[in-house]
């Protein structure tokens, strides 16, 4: 991770790299979370996308 931040730095995305690393943390952690809690696995995103998404959704909303 400290090595995406200094390449992000290094190549004029200084004021951006924190955001984008957030951005990929807070991603990464509710993928880890739909795998874990509510069991799905990459493959839903591409066999079952509808699914997925209303999953999703009503997980954040509750």
């Amino acid at each position: 991770m400290m090595d995406a931040f200094s390449n992000l730095q290094k190549h004029n995305y200084p004021i951006n790299a924190n955001l984008i690393i957030l951005s990929v943390s807070l991603i990464s952690g509710f993928g880890f979370f739909l795998g874990k809690s509510i069991r799905f696995n990459s493959w839903h995103l591409i066999a079952r996308p509808q699914l997925l998404i209303a999953y999703t959704f009503k997980s954040l909303v509750i």
